[in-house]
């Protein structure tokens, strides 16, 4: 990818959802801090979800554990992986921090680290796709670009380009994915539904929890789901050959790493 095409992409959400908000402008909800099950658990207030944010550092932690055993492969998913693994540890801190005490200011620190996973996940399916190794200049570009998604809610109000880069790179892993243009589909496709169960469970938080008699809400299900969608990034990981990286190519061409 050239540089130019690589600066455009990074551009898109912002661009695209600046001309968005001018026609229909996408604020944060008044109601999205009111969740369903608020009980005190070990004196943690909120505590189902903020302790089920425990599912997403076991991910991190496991998907780290990956990196470290492969820090001298030259691993081909290695930046996007690392990224995506630091930003799943670091999440639940934010995740932690903002269902303590649920408010806007609070939600920065959840959807911060977020972003970081987003742009890692997006890194390892250019990954797929091509068959080339992301380059390490490329990612702090990618994180920060991500990140400043949020930064523009903050300033702005506007949730136009974090929307974007959220389900914008989910359409790209679907679209990819059913395309087999991905190595490795089968992970792709255990991040796709775990991801859509867990935005499944977040729709219906108050529903899960009437429906299971106050035992447990969605949203703390979805962290658990997010979670599992960690999981499914170490199938995505392992390495393949050139033919089984581009299944759609005749010609298994060289690739640059």
């Amino acid at each position: 990818m050239s540089k130019m095409r690589f600066l455009a992409a990074l551009a898109s959400p912002f661009v695209a959802g600046g001309l968005l908000h001018l026609v229909y402008p996408l604020v944060q909800s008044a109601g999205y801090h009111q969740f369903a099950d608020t009980r005190l658990i070990g004196g943690v207030p909120n505590g189902a979800n903020v302790l089920s944010s425990l599912a997403i550092l076991a991910a991190g932690l496991v998907n780290l554990l990956w990196c470290w055993r492969h820090r001298g492969s030259n691993a081909l998913q290695m930046p996007g992986m690392l990224t995506a693994s630091l930003g799943l540890i670091i999440t639940v801190a934010g995740s932690a921090a903002y269902h303590f005490s649920p408010t806007d200011s609070t939600l920065v620190w959840d959807r911060l680290p977020m972003t970081i996973v987003f742009a890692g996940i997006l890194g390892m399916l250019y990954t797929s796709v091509t068959g080339r190794r992301l380059l390490w200049w490329q990612v702090p570009s990618m994180v920060t670009a991500a990140m400043l998604t949020v930064l523009v809610w903050v300033w702005s109000g506007a949730l136009w380009p974090y929307t974007l880069l959220q389900y914008g790179g989910l359409a790209a892993i679907v679209g990819f994915t059913c395309w087999r243009k991905v190595a490795n589909p089968g992970g792709w496709w255990g991040v796709i539904c775990w991801y859509g169960v867990a935005k499944i469970f977040e729709t219906l938080d108050a529903s899960v929890w009437f429906a299971t008699h106050h035992i447990v809400a969605g949203h703390t299900l979805k962290h658990i789901a997010c979670g599992a969608a960690g999981f499914a990034l170490l199938s995505i990981a392992k390495e393949r050959t050139s033919n089984e990286l581009m299944p759609h190519r005749e010609d298994p061409l060289p690739y640059k790493v």
